[in-house]
């Protein structure tokens, strides 16, 4: 992750970014030789997600790196679970937005004026895009990833798509401590208690594959791909 936000985000002051890749896609549908690239780059992070799971959010993009070093553990705020619940549905709607937008209405919402990032990567981006930066940089010292879990429509659509993973978090005997999911900042986890008779559930639109598990968990948690 520091490698990431050092090289990709100020070194090369961007990010790859597949919502960009598909709005660009929406904008221009049926000029194939125009998208050809586009796709290219979308269908490469999409095969990896269907894969292995949301890799490209927990370890690739510069934009949840910064969050996540900026968090602070003892100041979290918990977000109550009925406000968590519908907050996270805002990032399908987005998603729906950038698919939307650019195909009938030929407007990009995520664009240098708009998107938070740009102002922090790319030194650039109107009053809108740094008002944005600084209430994400803010709330992230509060909220674990604000952003890419309530705002991101690139975890959102990667987030489908790793539901397609075979992917499967293996315990050796639960104990029902609960250490595992108790780690989970970004809330994919869900334990079992002492009636239940497996080791937790994963949601898997929501892990972005950082392992916290497999270190928080005294029995040792294997990840596989079945």
């Amino acid at each position: 992750m520091l490698a990431s936000l050092a090289l990709i985000g100020f070194l090369q002051m961007g990010c790859p970014s597949p919502v960009n890749a598909l709005q660009n896609i929406a904008a221009n549908i049926g000029h194939w030789s125009t998208v050809v690239t586009f796709i290219v780059k979308i269908a490469l992070v999409l095969l990896v997600t269907a894969f292995y799971g949301k890799i490209f959010c927990g370890w690739v993009c510069p934009k949840g790196s910064i969050q996540e070093f900026l968090y602070q553990k003892k100041l979290r705020v918990n977000v109550p679970p009925t406000l968590d619940k519908w907050f996270r549905k805002l990032k399908y709607v987005l998603l729906l937005l950038v698919i939307v937008l650019p195909w009938g209405f030929d407007y990009k919402p995520f664009n240098a004026g708009t998107s938070p990032f740009a102002a922090l990567f790319n030194l650039s981006g109107g009053i809108l895009a740094i008002v944005l930066l600084g209430i994400i940089l803010f709330t992230s010292l509060f909220v674990f990833r604000p952003y890419c879990r309530y705002l991101c429509p690139t975890g959102a659509l990667l987030g489908i798509v790793s539901y397609l993973n075979r992917v499967k978090f293996l315990s050796k005997e639960c104990t029902f401590c609960q250490l595992a999911c108790k780690q989970c900042e970004i809330g994919a986890l869900t334990c079992p208690t002492k009636q239940a008779d497996k080791c937790f559930s994963v949601d898997k639109g929501e892990c972005m594959m950082c392992g916290e598990c497999r270190g928080n968990c005294p029995k040792g948690v294997s990840i596989k791909l079945l």
